[in-house]
């Protein structure tokens, strides 16, 4: 049975560069995760729940990969290989997931996942990479928005942080204008967006119009 591996990118195809600081602070943060007990049932957290949960915004209470679809609503043989995809192409978070590789003696096999963060261990099937042009182009000039939050240069794990309790802050279909100056911003906002369900309505970078998913 084909596990679906070929499908996935290698580390290191990355199209999102990073500052060789912030890709330390954030292989920094992963180590301090793993081993910690998930906020949600207690187990102990892999390296891969650890970058897991930083993409997705839980790097304060962080979750393991189960603990994770729960809370986005879906199957963990959907939402970790879609993680993966952007993880795979940002350069601090593949470090990261590098580093938990390395640290778990996980031997990769072309491109596939480690057993740690499948569904009871067993095979994923990828649909495809997370689309990154949703919602580009100026929006309106009349959108209106329910908040605004200007993140400066803040970028990786920091800013999707600040960004998942923005938006738990809103109502549904509500929308936040984020300023954020990263130069990884172009691509990291619409990608998060898709992995998360929020819609970016329109951007023109460094601002961005984020609206809350509904539920």
């Amino acid at each position: 049975m084909s596990t679906g591996a070929e499908q996935f990118p290698r580390l290191g195809e990355a199209d999102t560069a990073a500052t060789p600081e912030r890709t330390a602070a954030l292989v920094a943060a992963v180590r301090e995760l793993s081993g910690e007990a998930c906020a949600t049932c207690g187990a102990p957290l892999c390296g891969h729940d650890a970058v897991l949960s930083i993409v997705l915004g839980y790097r304060r209470g962080a979750r393991c990969h189960a603990c994770l679809a729960d809370a986005m609503g879906e199957e963990v043989a959907s939402l970790v290989p879609r993680v993966y995809q952007y993880v795979s192409r940002r350069e601090c978070y593949r470090e990261g997931w590098a580093w938990a590789d390395r640290a778990e003696g996980f031997a990769r096999a072309g491109a596939d996942l480690p057993a740690c963060v499948r569904a009871g261990g067993g095979a994923v099937a990828v649909t495809g990479a997370p689309t990154e042009e949703a919602g580009r182009g100026a929006p309106p000039a009349s959108m209106e928005h329910a908040a605004e939050y200007d993140a400066g240069d803040m970028g990786c794990g920091d800013l999707i942080l600040e960004l998942r309790l923005r938006m738990k802050g809103l109502a549904p279909g509500e929308v936040l204008r984020l300023t954020a100056t990263d130069p990884g911003a172009p691509s990291d906002i619409p990608a998060w967006c898709q992995l998360t369900g929020h819609v970016l309505r329109g951007s023109a970078h460094p601002r961005y119009w984020i609206q809350r998913k509904q539920p």
